[in-house]
């Protein structure tokens, strides 16, 4: 009989005054079929009293889920690394407030973890709750079996910032406690994760990304420059990711140029809507 312990899965739930995705959140999290769980959430000084009410009622129900009222707001980029800072297991996830889980995603990401991956995601749908609208996502064809430059390829030509919401193995994203956040960070996260490790698939739609706003808005980060997107400190981390990876230099070339291209066509779309908005308001 084997008798090797079933390893900790640590789930990270920063939120911030949503209780009732807070509630759909940690009931999809109450019932995995993976045994060995805890569940953090760290509340970012939520208004009212309803986050609260809905925390202890959960906790309540599942002894694995505790909870910390934050004194001060640490920000979105502060309360993912409290949750993850404070966490133990070798496997570590981020739940959003917003999103929603088949009772099988954590045990099927981690038993395709087995293959040596850094991490593992399932195929899902965006749920736009306004509209009741529910679309499959288009993932990357990506594949730990794959050569590094393959994946980093079908990642560039299929950007999914999803795939932050995998389930990872913890000492391939502490990371993410040392630097700097920007906007799409998410985007290069995953760019090293494909560096070190690579990201599984796994092929059964097990996860609802959930969109409460009318469609998918990008959100500036690490700055205050109201709502403009900065795209050089994207571009150069990510770059710096191809000059450390296992790349030939025909495929880091390559790739370098495909960054480049993907950056540039970033910044069209984002600011050519942005102009199309304020000529829409003039």
């Amino acid at each position: 009989m084997d008798q090797t312990p079933t390893p900790l899965i640590s789930v990270g739930v920063p939120t911030y005054n949503r209780p009732d995705g807070l509630r759909r959140t940690l009931s999809c999290l109450s019932v995995q079929t993976y045994p060995r769980l805890e569940i953090l959430v760290s509340d970012n000084c939520s208004p009212g009293t309803e986050t609260a009410k809905v925390l202890a009622e959960m906790a309540e129900r599942d002894p694995r889920i505790r909870y910390v009222h934050q004194s001060k707001p640490l920000g979105a980029t502060g309360n993912f690394r409290f949750v993850f800072r404070e966490t133990r297991g070798d496997y570590f996830m981020w739940a959003a407030d917003d999103d929603e889980w088949e009772p099988t995603f954590i045990e099927r990401c981690f038993n395709a973890l087995q293959n040596g991956a850094a991490s593992a995601m399932s195929s899902f749908e965006i749920s736009y709750r306004a509209s009741g609208k529910r679309r499959p996502a288009v993932l990357p064809a990506l594949d730990p079996m794959h050569t590094v430059a393959s994946n980093m390829r079908a990642f560039l030509h299929c950007l999914t910032p999803s795939l932050i919401y995998g389930l990872h193995r913890r000492s391939a994203i502490v990371f993410f406690l040392e630097e700097d956040v920007f906007d799409y960070y998410d985007c290069y996260f995953i760019l090293r994760l494909l560096a070190n490790g690579g990201i599984t698939i796994v092929p059964e739609r097990l996860y609802v990304a959930g969109v409460d706003a009318p469609g998918y808005v990008i959100k500036p980060m690490g700055h205050s420059w109201g709502s403009s997107l900065r795209y050089l400190p994207f571009y150069r981390a990510s770059r710096r990711v191809l000059s450390d990876a296992n790349l030939n230099y025909f495929d880091r070339i390559k790739l370098e140029t495909l960054l480049a291209i993907v950056v540039i066509r970033l910044f069209l779309v984002n600011e050519g809507r942005a102009v199309l908005m304020r000529i829409g308001r003039a």
